[in-house]
Formats: C-alpha cells, sequence, structure tokens
C-alpha cells in the first residue's frame, strides 16, 4: 500500500462518516510523508483490511498529531462554567485502537519497549481496559465511586489520577515501566487541582497501624530495661551503701540515679524517663482516625477501599464524614469501594466498571448490595 493510497482510503472512510472536518484534517497531514508511509506499512503488515477496523485504528493517531498538545500531558482546563464543587471534571482513557498505536506504531522505532516481548511480559495498564464495549469517558461529581469486582480495575484507575497530577502518596503501588506512558496518553479536564490533593489507600492505614504498633513495641522495651536497671541499682545500694554518699558535683549525675533508684516509686521512676504509649485504639478505630486527619478541606482525594478495617457503625461515621466534607469544605472524592454502605453516600456519582460499558448505576442496582438486601430479605423473620 502506497501514501496516495492510504491518503484515499482515509478520506473514503471519512467521507462515509460525512465528517467534513476530518476530510480537510487529513488532507493537511497527507504531506507528512514518513508518518503516512509508516502506518500504510503497519497495515499492511498485520494485514488489517476490515474498513471500521482501519477506520478506529487511524483516526486517534491522527486527531492526537493535529492537536499537538502543548504540555504533552493532556491536561485541559476548563473555565466560566461556573462549577467550583469539582477540581477534577473528566477523565477519558484511550481507546484499543490508540493503545495499539502507542505500543506498536507511533514513532517506527523497532527498539521501542513495548516491542521487546523478552524483557517485557506485560504491558500493564495497557489492554487492561480494553474490554469495554466503548472507550468510557468518566465526568466526576463531588462524590464519585468506581465499583466492581477485584481485578476490575478500581484502584488502577485511581493510580492513574493520582500518577498525572503527582498526588501526594505513602505507599507503594503496583507499577510498570508502561504505566506513565499510559497516563500521558488518558484526557484530564479539570479546575485546578490544590497542593493538597491526595491519594489515601488501605496500605496507608496498614502502615500507620504497624507504625503505632511498632512505636509502642520500642516504648515497652525501654520500659522494661528501666525497669531492670532500677533493680540492678536497688542491689548495689544494697551491696555498698557508699553509693548513696555523694561524693561531689563531679559525681552528680552518677549519685542521682543512685538516689533516685532508692527514694522513688517504681512508677514515678520509670514515668520519669520512658516516654508514654501512643494512643491505640482498635484497628478500626486507627484507620478512622488516620483517615479524619489526612482529609481536610479544599482539596481532591482519592480514596482505594476505605471501608477496610472499618466496622459497619464505623463506616457510616465514615460517609457521613465525606458527606459533609463534600458539602461544606470543598472537598472532592473520588472513591474504589464494595461496601453498600459507602455506596450508599447521598449524591454519589457510581460507574460500574463489571459493565460492559462502565454505565452509572443506582447504589440499589450494584450486585453487593443486591447479595446484602437478599440476605436480610430471606432472614427478615430473624429479626
Amino acid at each position: 500500500m502506497v501514501d496516495k493510497d492510504l491518503r484515499h482510503l482515509i478520506e473514503l472512510l471519512a467521507a462515509i462518516e460525512r465528517d467534513e472536518r476530518f476530510v480537510l484534517s487529513v488532507t493537511a497531514v497527507a504531506e507528512k510523508t514518513e508518518s503516512v508511509k509508516y502506518i500504510a506499512g503497519f497495515i499492511e503488515k498485520n494485514d488489517i483490511r476490515d474498513k471500521q477496523t482501519v477506520y478506529e485504528f487511524i483516526i486517534p493517531y491522527y486527531n492526537r498529531y493535529l492537536e499537538k498538545e502543548e504540555s504533552g500531558n493532556k491536561i485541559k482546563k476548563r473555565k466560566g462554567d461556573g462549577n467550583l464543587r469539582s477540581y477534577l471534571y473528566s477523565m477519558k482513557i484511550p481507546s484499543q485502537a490508540e493503545e495499539r498505536f502507542w505500543l506498536y506504531a507511533e514513532d517506527g522505532d523497532p527498539e521501542r519497549k513495548a516491542s521487546q516481548t523478552k524483557v517485557y511480559s506485560s504491558h500493564y495498564p495497557f489492554s487492561f481496559f480494553t474490554r469495554f464495549y466503548e472507550c468510557p469517558v468518566f465526568e466526576f461529581e463531588p462524590i464519585t465511586v468506581f465499583y466492581g469486582s477485584n481485578g476490575s480495575g478500581k484502584s488502577t484507575l485511581l493510580n492513574v489520577i493520582a500518577e498525572k497530577f503527582e498526588l501526594t502518596r505513602n505507599a507503594p503501588y503496583n507499577k510498570t515501566d508502561f504505566f506513565n506512558d499510559y497516563c500521558n496518553l488518558c484526557e484530564m479536564e479539570i479546575r485546578e487541582i490544590p497542593g493538597e490533593s491526595k491519594i489515601i489507600t488501605s496500605d496507608d492505614i496498614f502502615k500507620k497501624m504497624n507504625a503505632v504498633r511498632s512505636a509502642n513495641l520500642g516504648i515497652n522495651a525501654h520500659r522494661t530495661s528501666v525497669r531492670d536497671k532500677r533493680r540492678d541499682l536497688q542491689r548495689e545500694i544494697t551491696e555498698d551503701p557508699e553509693n548513696l554518699r555523694f561524693k561531689g558535683m563531679e559525681f552528680y549525675d552518677n549519685w542521682s540515679e543512685y538516689f533516685d533508684a532508692a527514694t522513688q516509686a517504681t512508677s514515678e521512676y520509670i514515668t520519669k524517663r520512658v516516654e508514654k504509649n501512643i494512643a491505640a485504639g482498635s484497628n478500626g478505630e486507627t484507620a478512622m482516625k488516620y483517615l479524619t486527619e489526612e482529609i481536610d478541606k479544599n482539596a481532591l482525594y482519592l480514596l482505594d477501599e476505605p471501608e477496610n478495617s472499618l466496622a459497619p457503625k464505623l463506616q457510616l461515621e465514615l460517609k457521613q464524614f465525606i458527606e459533609e466534607s463534600a458539602r461544606f469544605f470543598g472537598c472532592q472524592f473520588i472513591i474504589a469501594t464494595h461496601s453498600p454502605l459507602l455506596l450508599a453516600m447521598k449524591g454519589a456519582k457510581i460507574y460500574n466498571l463489571d459493565d460492559e460499558d462502565a454505565s452509572v448505576c443506582k447504589w440499589t442496582e450494584l450486585e453487593n448490595v443486591r447479595v446484602y438486601a437478599d440476605f436480610f430479605k430471606e432472614h427478615e423473620n430473624e429479626f
């Protein structure tokens, strides 16, 4: 296939779609001989003959080529629409055609890392969302929820957003050499992302729990050491009462240790030398305290399964906290969750990632909620 054949094919497909603007665009880029040659070669090499496939395959490349976005990261700021309740308005993930172009076609570089199959066995998150019938555009409200079964991509979408805007995070995540490349293909529309914005994951919460436990273990060990030292000093006094005699200022520190061991009660002696344990409640109480301390005001917060470790009562408290933070304190939340209680948040927009088109659903329509509803209905006579 030569340049003019490819150009003719594109123009023919564009004409079929009655898109005059695209016809003009094709004419404008047809002079880019090298690009056209390479795409023609790729189509020929892969024996792509179906018109719709070629159309879907070519259009994203040319649209992207013609746009020449200045930043290269596909972030667009929206102005003047009066919506001050959100910081992130929308997100569009790349289509299958766009992914294929980036992985195997763009630049025509045979050394592209995507083609090095002996080095890279996975292109994650490429190909992860190509299961959707149509490439979804996620539009965000002050509270938006990603719902889906394990492996549906809830956490991946949060991580893409966090990586795109370099949000603060405290725990590592599953990231490949292709992650930033995928993020660059995602299109975002924003008002402004506050610097205080962050992603909070269940790993962050577990890390906090472990940090408290480790600190308290260290304090407990120090307490035991101080107690043992007091006993040793008391034994030395018993064996040699001269240890309590004050022999001059140059010996003050040593003498004061003996004096305190002899005159202070065990609790007083230890309290003056050992810091107090960090207050630690149950796992759920620690998790709730961490979440409410990390979430401030006027920022975007990505929460990855925040219900972990929270009993139902605390989940309801978190639900109310999120609702009030969004309504009164200028916060926007994008949340990945399985929890029926969090799914019931007032005004939440829920995307069901288990659907083939990632549709927006009512919380009462979701499988997790229906399972609970059916279970309690079956046992309603026992209440």
